[in-house]
């Protein structure tokens, strides 16, 4: 298969356990499982636009709770994924691309690619002055987008309140209770199960 820097990591769907297919899936996993689960000799790159709307693959998404104290991130979405507008959003990432790939590696090139993402979406965002967790997947086949992404959601924690770039520029930091009071996307709800 021939691969370039506008791929994106996806999984066939054939090659997922069907635990993560079901209609709403929250699974609270280890990484070592993880690795186990969706083997890294598995992982395609391929253009994002033969995959979005191709129900044979999933597309990875790492979903990254950003928390400082007690106050979550959360945003109103407006970016570049046109079917969320107007929800509210608790998780921050994208797509994993080639260039956070680390040679059958799966953390690895998953943890390259939540650093590249925050550091897109928030200006003045430093890995060293964070902690990063883990805490499961989510999917769910309720929607369009749902048919094509699977997240994995990850939990960082920071020593500052990072200053947002364009596309969280109506990001909040919200006490968690407050969260449940705003007009949620579906990942959003099912990230929080795992908190």
């Amino acid at each position: 298969m021939k691969n370039s820097l506008n791929d994106i990591l996806v999984f066939k769907r054939k090659d997922i356990k069907k635990k993560y297919l079901k209609e709403k899936t929250v699974i609270e996993i280890t990484e070592k499982q993880l690795i186990k689960d969706f083997k890294p000799e598995s992982i395609n790159f391929i253009e994002r636009d033969k995959c979005e709307y191709n129900v044979e693959y999933k597309q990875i998404i790492p979903y990254v709770l950003v928390t400082y104290l007690n106050k979550m991130a959360c945003y109103q979405r407006n970016g570049s994924e046109n079917r969320l507008h107007g929800k509210y959003s608790v998780g921050i990432g994208g797509h994993v691309e080639k260039q956070d790939y680390v040679y059958q590696a799966l953390i690895p090139t998953i943890h390259n690619a939540i650093y590249r993402e925050l550091s897109e979406e928030f200006l003045d965002f430093n890995f060293y002055k964070t902690s990063l967790a883990f805490l499961g997947v989510i999917n769910e086949e309720l929607t369009e987008v749902g048919h094509t992404h699977i997240g994995f959601v990850y939990l960082l924690n920071t020593a500052k309140q990072f200053a947002p770039g364009k596309e969280l520029d109506n990001l909040e930091w919200l006490d968690i209770a407050d969260i449940y009071e705003k007009d949620l996307e579906l990942w959003s709800k099912l990230a929080l199960e795992l908190m």
